[in-house]
């Protein structure tokens, strides 16, 4: 099996509840999917559709029609880093500098879109992973947990542009696109150039690893809307280089948590988001593996949720209270668990700690991450490992850890500006936006394991709880 890919889900519920006009707080994320990228939703005009096709799209909106609203607007967001960012340093970025040079570029932006844009340039000087700008499409759809995606990630493996993954029931599976097929060309360019070119031109990032995680996902994405034409060698029965054309998909997908059984009476839990369902699930997919010896937490592709639900999580591993993390916020009222705020943050004790479980789970303990382990996922992971001696196995983690406010800060023309409130380092001292984690063993990916379907992170594992639990057999 696979990883699976960092996609934004969240349950059936939670969508139902937003439709059914709940607040913003109770919809909320703290810590947003660093690794998401959300899709145009379908747009459902009220006019005849002859109408729509011949009035022309207005330029501006009516909040950001005047060059002096969209100064206004400008101001706003700067404004709003500036007071909110959780760094006072700003990340070593002169952010009164950045006003100045970002300023006068107001005056040549053509659209809402393009002025968007340039508000998000701004705030990617900051280098953090949380830090942007939605418009106001990209806000609806943040909102509505709307994605699209061709069905599939690519990565550099052995040297070769490959197919790391297929989603299920998109048009890549349809296709009969699979793991481990080499692409030769992205929409006619040569693969290999294609990667190169993005590596010389992507932004310095803090977290190499989020900084390759945004290379890849440039290297299989299509231009806007249009169909991504992929040719692709080493299919079984084909010769030489097939052509494919495939479409986006749009969809919602549900919160999922799998358990199951391993050789060796060893029990494996996966989920693919942070959320407070997410929670009460875990908890009865581990009360059925309670009698194992050990247990493998799957949390690759995993991009976070919300702390309270992984601070639920990580209290099933202890049998005592104990603190996990500290909170690096600035004194004018951090993010909250739940995306609202502290109305008064100076009495808000930075120390955050857990309560004990009566029925912890004490077995040994391995975790799979991956360059899409964000946010929530970190956090748990280095919770286990540092006070739990949990064993990490796979690749680096995205080092994608801050807090937000889980509705953002609307701005004039529909969009928002989601800003990082609040840092975290470990009792141990260890900071966690953009370090990442280094796994205990890190396993290659190989063509070969693509191409067979084998899961060398989920083997090294299972062995590594085995040995250890027969280590703890034999001296008892």
């Amino acid at each position: 099996m696979q990883p699976p890919l960092c996609w934004l889900s969240y349950s059936w519920q939670a969508l139902s509840a937003r439709r059914a006009g709940l607040t913003a707080a109770a919809l909320s994320v703290a810590l947003a999917a660093a690794c998401t990228s959300l899709a145009p939703a379908p747009h459902h005009s009220q006019s005849s559709p002859a109408a729509a096709s011949t009035a022309p799209a207005p330029a501006f909106s009516a909040e950001l029609a005047d060059v002096r609203l969209r100064e206004a607007a400008f101001d706003q967001a700067w404004r709003i880093v500036h007071e909110r960012f959780y760094d006072p340093a700003f990340n070593g970025v002169d952010w009164e500098a950045v006003r100045l040079r970002y300023l006068p570029q107001i005056e040549r932006v053509p659209t809402d879109a393009a002025f968007y844009a340039l508000l998000g340039r701004m705030v990617g000087e900051l280098r953090d992973s949380h830090t942007r700008v939605y418009n106001a499409r990209d806000y609806r759809n943040r909102l509505d947990y709307v994605v699209s995606t061709f069905g599939l990630r690519v990565a550099e493996v052995d040297g070769e542009v490959a197919i790391v993954q297929v989603l299920p029931d998109t048009d890549a599976a349809r296709a009969g696109l699979s793991a481990g097929m080499i692409i030769e060309a992205v929409n006619g360019e040569a693969a290999r150039k294609r990667l190169a070119r993005l590596r010389a031109d992507a932004p310095a990032d803090a977290s190499p690893e989020r900084r390759l995680r945004g290379i890849y996902g440039r290297l299989g994405a299509g231009r806007g809307s249009e169909p991504l034409v992929l040719d692709v060698r080493d299919i079984k029965g084909a010769q030489g280089v097939v052509r494919f054309e495939l479409k986006r998909a749009e969809r919602e997908v549900p919160l999922v948590v799998t358990r199951r059984m391993l050789e060796g009476n060893v029990g494996y839990i996966a989920f693919n988001r942070f959320r407070p369902e997410a929670a009460a699930d875990f908890g009865r997919a581990l009360g059925a593996l309670t009698d194992t010896d050990g247990l493998v937490l799957d949390l690759r592709g995993n991009p976070g949720g919300s702390i309270g639900a992984m601070l639920s999580i990580a209290q099933s591993f202890f049998p005592e209270s104990r603190h996990v993390l500290t909170r690096q916020a600035r004194a004018s009222g951090p993010a909250t668990p739940d995306g609202g705020s502290w109305p008064q943050a100076r009495s808000v004790p930075p120390e955050i700690r857990i309560i004990a479980s009566p029925h912890a789970y004490t077995g040994p303990l391995a975790i799979l991450i991956d360059g899409y382990t964000a946010s929530s996922s970190e956090l748990l992971a280095t919770v286990l490992r540092e006070q739990r001696g949990a064993w990490i196995v796979g690749h680096p983690s995205c080092g994608c850890v801050v807090a937000v406010r889980g509705t953002g800060y609307r701005l004039p023309g529909g969009g928002a500006l989601f800003v990082a409130e609040s840092g975290f380092i470990t009792p141990l001292g260890n900071r966690m936006e953009g370090a990442g984690m280094r796994p205990d063993r890190e396993v290659p990916l190989t063509l070969a394991d693509l191409r067979e379907g084998v899961d060398r992170d989920l083997a090294v594992a299972k062995d590594w709880i085995m040995q250890r639990a027969q280590r703890i057999a034999e001296e008892h």
